[in-house]
């Protein structure tokens, strides 16, 4: 269900069926007690074969207002169920930025690790992923986490400075664009 699979369905979506309900966790959650109870008259009657009999246990109940999740919620489980995006990519809201704004893609990225291209000025757009915070021994933050285009996916670090300057932007499912120069082992993070 995280993944879409009621998007097809007209006036229902996946916040109405996961949302609590009731004495349930979920709104699927009376549809699994209604199973349960059929299943059991069905068990019941079934050996004394007679005709006519219907189960009476009432109807499910009109499923719960909840609001739908946006894109970006969307995505995120759709690539927590199938690892990848299904419906949309977190980038097309920012097609146009990201095919005029940018140097290059992320799956080009180890062609520039090459001595003369060393230094080389870059600019990179993706989504975060994957973000670990961390402490250093003398206890300074740091980070490192992936960042993710149409084309592919490179991980980062985030050393003290940039994790101190830029920390609010480093959540998974933050569309950024990168300004820096490329090194051969480092990308120095420069806006």
């Amino acid at each position: 269900m995280y993944g879409g699979a009621f998007d097809s369905f007209e006036g229902v979506h996946c916040t109405t069926i996961l949302c609590p309900f009731e004495k349930y966790n979920t709104y699927v959650g009376v549809y699994d007690s209604l199973g349960t109870a059929i299943s059991e008259f069905t068990k019941q009657f079934t050996r004394f074969l007679i005709r006519g009999i219907r189960y009476s246990g009432g109807n499910a109940p009109s499923p719960p207002q909840a609001e739908p999740w946006n894109s970006i919620e969307k995505l995120e489980h759709e690539v927590e169920v199938a690892g990848i995006y299904l419906s949309a990519h977190p980038l097309d809201d920012f097609k146009h930025e990201v095919k005029y704004a940018t140097s290059c893609t992320l799956d080009a990225l180890p062609r520039y690790q090459k001595d003369e291209t060393n230094g080389i000025k870059l600019r990179l757009a993706g989504v975060i992923s994957n973000v670990q915070h961390k402490t250093n021994k003398a206890g300074e933050g740091y980070a490192s986490f992936t960042l993710q285009d149409y084309h592919g996916n490179f991980a980062f670090n985030a050393n003290k400075e940039l994790y101190r300057n830029k920390r609010n932007l480093l959540e998974p499912g933050v569309s950024i664009l990168v300004e820096g120069t490329y090194g051969k082992d480092t990308l120095a993070q420069q806006r």
